[in-house]
């Protein structure tokens, strides 16, 4: 099993993302101690195209066999190139987890919990899920200055008849490396999901995400964190 860090230096959304401390350490020092206390992998590397994420990635015990060309650090730059590209120089593994530094509050458990339920499923992929907080079935766009359901109208339904529903929380994809050459997505119509709680499902984009996850981290301090 290989562990796979993605943690490009060019963020966007909140400027030197990976680096940036949260609860008084880098960011991407979260996953990289989550993935190694885990014990679930023979190796865990973090693809980065930047000298100074890659310094602090070894620092934390990664490993940083390469660093990331340009052409798959871009903003273009798909996550599956990015995978595509360590599989191509770190080569002889059956499986990996892809596991974002943005998941900061997925820890080691999530991790052994995820392995052990991606093994016992009898899918090529796996990926870390939680339940929508708002059904998308309420959904609305603007059409013309008014308010369209983006679902066939089905009358007045009560919140409790309506499907559960999940997304993808961001915080592991698990794959077969033969599956993912074959076909390099992270997910398919034979995909499995791991279902996650929403306190373990921050996936860090803005600086409100990083309040979010400071907030959560400083409760967490001082009460037993949700297993």
């Amino acid at each position: 099993m290989l562990g796979i860090i993605p943690a490009r230096a060019g963020s966007k959304g909140v400027v030197g993302k990976n680096l940036k401390l949260l609860g008084g350490k880098p960011l991407i020092a979260w996953t990289i101690e989550a993935a190694l206390k885990s014990g679930c992998f023979d190796r865990v590397i973090v693809s980065t195209d930047c000298e100074e994420i890659a310094r602090v990635g070894r620092q934390c015990g990664a490993e940083t066999p390469f660093l990331r060309p340009a052409a798959f650090a871009s903003d273009d730059a798909s996550m599956s190139t990015v995978v595509q590209h360590a599989l191509s120089v770190v080569s002889e593994y059956d499986r990996f987890l892809l596991l974002q530094p943005t998941s900061p509050l997925r820890d080691s458990a999530d991790i052994s919990r995820f392995v052990r339920f991606f093994s016992e499923c009898r899918t090529h992929r796996a990926i870390s899920i939680v339940e929508s907080l708002k059904s998308p079935f309420w959904s609305m766009t603007i059409e013309g200055g008014v308010l369209r359901k983006c679902f066939e109208d089905q009358g007045e339904v009560r919140r409790q008849e309506l499907p559960n529903t999940y997304l993808p929380n961001g915080a592991i994809y698990g794959c077969d490396v033969g599956a993912f050459q074959r076909d390099p997505v992270f997910f398919d119509n034979q995909t499995s999901g791991f279902l996650m709680g929403p306190e373990k499902s921050i996936d860090i984009d803005s600086d409100y995400d990083f309040l979010l996850a400071e907030a959560l981290i400083s409760f967490f301090k001082c009460h037993s964190l949700p297993s």
